[in-house]
């Protein structure tokens, strides 16, 4: 508890990002579906890659653990940014491989994608990317270099056609004429109805707190 207390802004913030990691290895990682139309069915990383997936992130975000432990509050922050980095890439590796051993002649139309917790993963991974990079601030070239790593790994991914069997990738490969014109229509649909939520929400949710609190002054009169 005294440690916990003791720990600094930062220190805390990396505690996060590493909880928050081992977190979501118990989550869904990719989600399988047998065509582009057809609901999916979400996968652990145990299911998609027989144990072994999980014990190469298990491993990783122990090693982060085990650093942070050992390092106490002089945390070593050019390591944490590469081990953001490292955990980033390997999603995304794991990803593709996903997306080949769980190809099939069985489903040819097979759609696959990254999940919850692949999401989340990388989510952590970026906290601790992001703690390094404004601990040694901006202007240091191990920074600028700990922050394009991992967009510079995807995009060499992709070129390579690692992710090409990615749900997304396969979408625009086949569509590519009107990908993106779909793709703004899904995201002006999805903005608008967030938007909605939000403009009818917070004013009765403000009336209702408004109400509650004329109520509580009454009474307490």
């Amino acid at each position: 508890m005294d440690r916990v207390e003791g720990m600094t802004g930062r220190s805390r913030v990396v505690l996060t990002g590493i909880v928050i990691g081992l977190f979501s290895c118990g989550l869904k990682f990719v989600a399988l579906k047998p065509n582009r139309i057809a609901s999916g069915t979400g996968l652990y990383i145990w299911s998609a890659f027989s144990g072994s997936g999980l014990l190469v992130f298990i491993l990783l975000w122990a090693a982060v653990l085990v650093m942070f432990i050992a390092a106490g509050k002089k945390s070593p922050v050019l390591l944490q940014g590469i081990s953001g980095n490292v955990i980033i890439i390997t999603v995304f590796l794991m990803v593709g491989r996903a997306t080949r051993s769980l190809q099939s002649s069985e489903m040819p139309f097979a759609r696959i994608s990254m999940a919850f917790g692949s999401w989340l993963m990388i989510l952590a991974g970026y906290i601790l990317i992001h703690v390094s990079v404004r601990t040694l601030t901006l202007k240091n070239p191990k920074a600028v270099v700990l922050s394009l790593v991992p967009a510079a790994a995807v995009v060499l991914l992709l070129l390579t056609g690692y992710l090409s069997e990615l749900s997304i990738i396969k979408e625009y490969l086949i569509r590519r004429d009107r990908f993106f014109g779909e793709l703004i229509r899904h995201l002006v649909l999805s903005g608008s109805a967030v938007f909605l939520g939000i403009a009818i929400g917070a004013p009765v949710s403000y009336t209702h707190l408004r109400a509650h609190e004329t109520s509580l002054h009454l009474v307490c009169r």
